[in-house]
């Protein structure tokens, strides 16, 4: 009799048991579920790619005033606004003696640069910087372009003098 009273208690403990595990197993299950819920999120970008090329078109066949057609321009090849400011180089003051700029559109700075007044937007091709020069047979006429992020400034020269320095 001891046997089956001890048995009973034990299928009782056993259901009990049972019972009590189901419960912590309903309730266990949303939180930690809430525990180990994960998500992700992919995140994509395209770094700026700041280039631009010389453009130019060149007759060097003087016409009567001694002046060569040399129409110098900045193509943004890039994929984001730039600023663009330009230099041009001459072999020699004897050689070239005049350079016609087009300070309608840029503007000489007293840094020796000249800066167009507009951003270049990707795939744009600036107005000349040059239109045309007087020059003597042989004389080598170099022009230099650069340029620089939007992101450095709301205007040209400050912009690229911010070029290298903390934004």
């Amino acid at each position: 009799m001891t046997d089956d009273r001890h048995a009973t208690v034990t299928r009782r403990q056993a259901l009990a048991l049972a019972a009590a595990s189901v419960g912590s197993l309903i309730t266990a299950t949303p939180a930690l579920a809430h525990l180990t819920d994960d998500d992700s999120a992919t995140n994509s970008f395209v770094a700026a790619n700041n280039v631009i090329e010389v453009q130019e078109e060149f007759d060097p066949k003087p016409d009567p005033s001694g002046s060569v057609r040399k129409v110098a321009r900045a193509r943004n090849t890039g994929n984001c606004d730039c600023w663009v400011r330009g230099l041009v180089a001459v072999s020699s003051t004897e050689d070239v003696t005049a350079v016609e700029y087009n300070g309608a559109a840029w503007d000489r700075n007293d840094d020796g640069w000249w800066y167009y007044g507009h951003p270049l937007a990707p795939g744009a091709l600036s107005d000349p910087l040059m239109t045309g020069a007087k020059a003597t047979t042989g004389s080598t006429i170099t022009v230099c372009l650069e340029s620089c992020s939007t992101a450095f400034g709301d205007e040209p020269v400050s912009a690229f003098a911010r070029v290298g320095k903390e934004l």
